[in-house]
């Protein structure tokens, strides 16, 4: 289906809906005219709209209104309610004992990494030394013999 053929189905359904304008309404009568494909598919919507009209509606339960602003009241509670970043960590910690355990070995594990690195420092760190050469770059080294 083409840009057009998607142009000519919304002035048909603007058209049977009622909402075209005079200018679309003719456009899609000249459509119409030159066009079999586009009568044969007019009329198949209109019998989709025809069909549509002689259906009774329905009248929605009383409670429906009711129970979709209770849901939404509740949803909004709920998001309200919402614990911070570090109530949820602190309620995986607080839960299994297995749990409990893993994460403080995790994180003595991190911290201590973390204290050896800032304490002993490495070889980029110590004054004077040359960090070209696990810098990251490819090029070749100058003003070093090998």
């Amino acid at each position: 289906m083409n840009d057009n053929d998607r142009e000519l189905e919304r002035l048909m359904n603007d058209q049977l809906d009622g909402t075209a304008t005079p200018e679309e309404s003719e456009r899609l009568s000249r459509a119409l005219e030159s066009r079999e494909d586009v009568r044969s598919e007019y009329r198949k919507l209109g019998g989709v709209f025809a069909a549509l009209s002689r259906i009774e509606m329905e009248e929605p339960p009383a409670s429906l209104k009711q129970g979709v602003l209770r849901a939404i009241r509740a949803i909004e509670a709920d998001a309200g309610a919402r614990q911070s970043w570090l109530d949820s960590i602190l309620a995986l910690v607080r839960g299994r004992a297995g749990f409990r355990y893993a994460y403080s070995f995790a994180t003595g594990a991190a911290l201590g990494v973390l204290a050896f690195a800032l304490l002993s420092g490495n070889l980029a760190t110590r004054p004077g030394a040359d960090s070209r050469a696990f810098t990251g770059t490819m090029a070749p080294l100058t003003g070093t013999h090998a």
